[in-house]
């Protein structure tokens, strides 16, 4: 990779001239048409929680990010910064990525392919301002700015902690709206602050986890304090915060880059709004996926579509798992909607839950005769979903009197590829009189959740789950 950029840098054949910027005690900086008057207070620089001692330096907001004089911040984090007067073109680059930012263009060059820039690179009073959270993306960099303290944060190494957890105000701020709520990008928690009368007990929440949506109530009106409106992160855990002044209540709707939980916690008077990975919320997961759905009927006899039975099935299911509080349930779909075998994957992949099960109604074209129950299964060194397999198809089989065709070894996609315990079960046969009649009986949904759940409780108190 040295090589490539150093070809690349040859390729394009940089001019290197040295600059220095001296900022003077003020500034009058014009961007975009907008007069911007400065004066310029110490900017911190941390770089994975080490302060660096660097000059004073200029920072402007513009829309999400933030403008600075390039050669205040990347030399002090091991990158190189390179000017071609005769181009107006700014080459950075570390030992692995390299970028081209051309003066005023919205295109910028980053290992050989365009990429559009919100903000472009200009100069300002002789000094080339570049966008700070695009180009340390691009190096492979986690950029915050920090207005309350005047602080810039960037993390380069991936596994940078905080050197105090449990202190707020050592972490990465990014304050969104006021001083009553602010983000820690690092933790993904968001923080209220000094909203008079607010509880955590009496904060109430949904996730919504088919939108990456957390919507949370706050149960009272707290428009005094925070200003409605959309508050965009574009950061990984949340990407943006909205929050809603409706009927005298206030509501905060999170938006996050996939499935999270949340976990709401008290410290020194501040409320605590931590987006975390639902296996770090919950002790037990299950993920219950109704098979086909939508334009996918499965299989079919008269009216009878084997995706409407699965769902009624799979609904019972998430119904009697809901009741239990010890248990976390997610489904794959909730109505007649469809997802690709790969979706239904990376659904439960993100959850990772103890178990997956898929529930189908089997058929055999042209031989009515065909009928019973099966479970499968795919050979893995981990053999929790073989023993699950068969305690599911030994219950179903004694709770029914269905034909017992065993559990069977098979590469179906979503036993194969989820990497929880993942099994999927064929209850009956749909076109066989006798399947047909008890799973269209009234009551059979509740029995067959029942036995599903039953099995999960055995499952788990064998400690399997462990």
């Amino acid at each position: 990779m040295k090589y490539q950029l150093f070809k690349w840098i040859l390729v394009f054949g940089i001019v290197s001239t040295s600059y220095s910027v001296v900022c003077a005690e003020e500034s009058n900086l014009i961007y975009d048409g907008k007069n911007y008057f400065e004066s310029n207070h110490a900017i911190h620089l941390f770089r994975d929680r080490q302060q660096i001692e660097c000059d004073e330096m200029t920072v402007i907001e513009v829309n999400d990010d933030i403008l600075v004089a390039v050669n205040e911040v990347f030399p002090n984090l091991g990158a190189n910064v390179e000017w071609n007067a005769s181009e107006q073109s700014l080459y950075i680059h570390n030992s692995n990525n390299l970028i081209i930012l051309e003066i005023n263009s919205n295109i910028a060059w980053v290992n050989g392919e365009n990429k559009q820039l919100d903000i472009p690179a200009t100069l300002i009073n002789d000094q080339v301002m570049i966008p700070l959270r695009f180009v340390g993306k691009e190096l492979g960099y986690h950029v915050e700015w920090s207005k309350a303290d005047s602080s810039i944060y960037i993390e380069t190494k991936e596994d940078a902690k905080p050197q105090n957890e449990n202190n707020i105000n050592n972490e990465v701020v990014n304050f969104l709206d006021s001083e009553y709520l602010s983000y820690l990008g690092q933790d993904h928690t968001i923080i209220l602050k000094h909203l008079v009368g607010l509880q955590a007990s009496e904060i109430t929440y949904k996730e919504n986890y088919h939108q990456n949506q957390i919507i949370i109530d706050l149960n009272s009106d707290y428009s005094a304090y925070l200003k409605a409106g959309v508050y965009p992160l574009s950061l990984e855990g949340v990407k943006q915060i909205e929050v809603i002044h409706q009927l005298n209540e206030t509501q905060l709707i999170v938006t996050t880059s996939k499935i999270q939980a949340l976990k709401i916690e008290e410290q020194d008077g501040n409320i605590l709004l931590k987006v975390v990975k639902p296996s770090e919320k919950y002790s037990k997961i299950i993920v219950i996926d109704a098979g086909h759905g939508a334009h996918d009927p499965g299989t079919t006899y008269g009216e009878i579509k084997e995706k409407d039975l699965n769902l009624a099935i799979s609904n019972e299911v998430v119904s009697v798992l809901k009741s239990d509080p010890n248990i976390q349930v997610y489904a794959t779909r909730e109505d007649d909607t469809f997802f690709e075998l790969q979706e239904r994957v990376e659904f439960s992949n993100q959850i990772e839950p103890d178990l997956f099960i898929s529930i189908h109604i089997n058929s055999v074209s042209g031989n009515a005769s065909a009928s019973g129950t099966e479970t499968y299964y795919t050979l893995s060194t981990d053999t929790r979903n073989k023993t699950f397999a068969t305690m599911v198809q030994e219950a179903l089989v004694k709770e029914f009197g269905t034909r017992n065709r065993g559990i069977k070894a098979n590469n179906l996609y979503v036993t194969k590829y989820t990497d929880a315990p993942a099994i999927l079960i064929e209850i009956g046969f749909l076109d066989n009189e006798s399947d047909r009649t008890m799973m269209t009986s009234q009551g059979f949904e509740d029995k067959c959740a029942l036995t599903i759940y039953q099995c999960i409780l055995d499952y788990y108190a064998k400690g399997l789950n462990d």
